[in-house]
């Protein structure tokens, strides 16, 4: 059985122990972003003597992570409108802390209560429609996954015959 989990919730040393790895200037104040939603990675705004930035804990390294930031990065490069992520001063993309990802990005002043026009709707479209044309040519190392068939199979001879199997899986 694999477990995961949540990524560690930050101390303000241990912040400042990872905004020293970024050029960032020293931290003013680090305030942390309140989530409706605890299971959404935790996240701080970071007000230094060099600006405001945003900084995210990921969890633990994965696959998916890791070309997920890969791919901003990549947008990024190609002109596509994103928020910047910071380098570190090793220029990589992320702090290792903690068994955590830590990235720091540009902070983005976004009201809370944002309602679009139609003219800013259409530009989100425009612009979605570009990020799949890009997205296309992003280098994904391809990976199988396992059907529904797949799933329903190894459940059957794994679970389902057992004696623990619940009553509840007599239809399979």
């Amino acid at each position: 059985m694999c477990i995961i989990l949540p990524p560690p919730k930050l101390s303000l040393e241990d912040i400042k122990t990872i905004v020293r790895n970024y050029d960032v200037g020293e931290p003013k104040d680090i305030k942390e972003v309140i989530r409706e939603v605890e299971i959404l990675n935790p996240c701080y705004i970071i007000d230094s003597t060099e600006g405001k930035f945003f900084l995210k804990i990921h969890e633990a390294p994965s696959y998916s992570t890791i070309k997920s930031l890969e791919f901003i990065q990549y947008l990024m490069e190609k002109g596509y409108p994103t928020v910047k992520m910071i380098s570190t001063r090793n220029g990589n993309l992320y702090v290792p802390y903690k068994g955590a990802l830590i990235v720091i990005f540009e902070y983005i002043d976004i009201p809370e209560k944002w309602i679009l026009s139609k003219k800013e709707a259409y530009e989100i479209g425009k612009y979605c429609a570009l990020l799949h044309i890009i997205g296309k040519e992003f280098p994904m190392r391809q990976k199988k996954h396992p059907s529904f068939d797949d799933l329903r199979r190894l459940f059957y001879k794994h679970i389902y015959k057992t004696k623990n199997a619940p009553k509840i899986c007599k239809h399979y």
